[in-house]
């Protein structure tokens, strides 16, 4: 991700009743999680940024304040550097020597050019890129950037339900919510990365906090 909200993304949840306990509330945003980001890889080539992102997320991705059904992923996603025009992206993944090919497709939600391997990656495994375009392949050696957050995805998701519950947010009793963990890849070039919180409710109130990888501080937030 790298995304503000390409959220892209227990079983069917009915609405559950949000009592005024802020114990309740906690205990029911910790367990309503649709995606949790846990590993991140960057690198790239001549001509593109390339980031690889695992974790498990909802198998029916949708932003509905519904959590489901939690499966592994792996996204490989590549973002132009240059003004090249590419009109069709293939990749390979090698990943501690297995492959995985196939073409891109673009994110609905921010035009990135990704692939979802739907498998889990783990933070000591080699990981290598190539992509190939008009007769041309570029590869791109990555690296795990999250080996060195000093705030796990947990701590910063319980980081931004305290914010969100300090806060007063009133949550009512007749919806349903949902919590999206994603890495923030603000800079490529230049290698910062945050936490990136989103809860979303059923009827499509959209919460977001944005938490240090380092220092677990709360940076910015959208209540």
């Amino acid at each position: 991700m790298k995304k503000s909200l390409l959220l892209l993304p227990l079983g069917l949840c009915m609405c559950v009743c949000l009592s005024a306990c802020t114990n309740d509330i906690q205990e029911y945003l910790r367990s309503h999680v649709s995606e949790n980001c846990d590993t991140y890889f960057v690198g790239e080539t001549n001509d593109f940024y390339v980031d690889l992102f695992s974790g498990v997320r909802e198998k029916t991705y949708k932003l509905d304040g519904v959590s489901t059904e939690l499966i592994p992923y792996t996204i490989v996603s590549a973002k132009c550097k240059t003004d090249l025009d590419v009109k069709e992206l293939q990749y390979c993944v090698e990943i501690d020597g297995k492959t995985y090919e196939g073409a891109f497709s673009q994110n609905p939600y921010d035009g990135d050019l990704e692939a979802d391997l739907g498998i889990t990656t783990s933070a000591t495994q080699n990981v290598y890129v190539y992509l190939k375009f008009d007769n041309t392949t570029e590869v791109a050696t990555l690296k795990c950037v999250s080996k060195d957050f000093l705030v796990s995805p947990d701590t910063a998701l319980d980081i931004a339900v305290d914010e969100i519950i300090g806060n007063n947010i009133d949550f009512a009793t007749d919806k349903n919510y949902e919590c999206f963990v994603q890495v923030l890849n603000k800079d490529e070039a230049n290698h910062l990365y945050f936490w990136l919180i989103n809860v979303i409710s059923s009827d499509g109130d959209i919460y977001t906090i944005i938490v240090d990888v380092g220092t677990g501080k709360v940076l910015a937030k959208k209540l």
